[in-house]
């Protein structure tokens, strides 16, 4: 499936004990080396369940992708990739099941981000924070904007919501 639809995109599949991606170009390496993560082996796919999928596309090139998986939201998180997630899943639906199942009010709990990918997380917890180095549109759906994590934005909100 993944060469009949992606067969001109680098798409990096997750599955409970593999990671691997259908090809690599020098677009991956650098989306990789600027999360500071290595670039995955190759591999095909072959059936297993999926956690998790992320092509790496040129926003111009997003919208082709969105028009051939109609049941997925496509996110951006860097200007080299985007996370493709079912309409029923992403972050926000993990943080909410956890939060149920630990008796944790959404107003009790604080999240932070940088990417297209977070706005929906941010927009849920109670406080959400962007990050520094975030786009615009990250910063503008978040309640408060720290510094960049290379300059300790975690820790300097953290003390500035006086939660250490």
């Amino acid at each position: 499936m993944i060469k009949v639809v992606f067969f001109d995109v680098p798409v990096l599949l997750v599955e409970k004990d593999r990671m691997y991606i259908n090809f690599v170009n020098k677009e991956v390496e650098k989306a990789q080396r600027e999360i500071s993560s290595d670039v995955p082996d190759t591999g095909e796919y072959g059936g297993g369940e999926i956690y998790q999928a992320i092509a790496y596309v040129e926003k111009e090139k997003e919208g082709e992708l969105k028009s051939i998986l109609p049941d997925c939201r496509i996110t951006r998180w860097n200007d080299r990739a985007v996370d493709i997630i079912s309409r029923g899943g992403g972050k926000v639906v993990g943080i909410k099941q956890y939060l149920e199942r630990n008796n944790i009010l959404p107003r009790e709990t604080m999240a932070f981000g940088d990417g297209e990918n977070d706005i929906e997380m941010l927009e849920a917890a109670g406080i959400g924070i962007a990050m520094g180095n975030a786009d615009d549109i990250v910063k503008k759906s978040a309640d408060y904007v720290t510094d960049s994590v290379d300059n300790d934005g975690i820790g300097k909100a953290l003390r500035y919501f006086q939660i250490i």
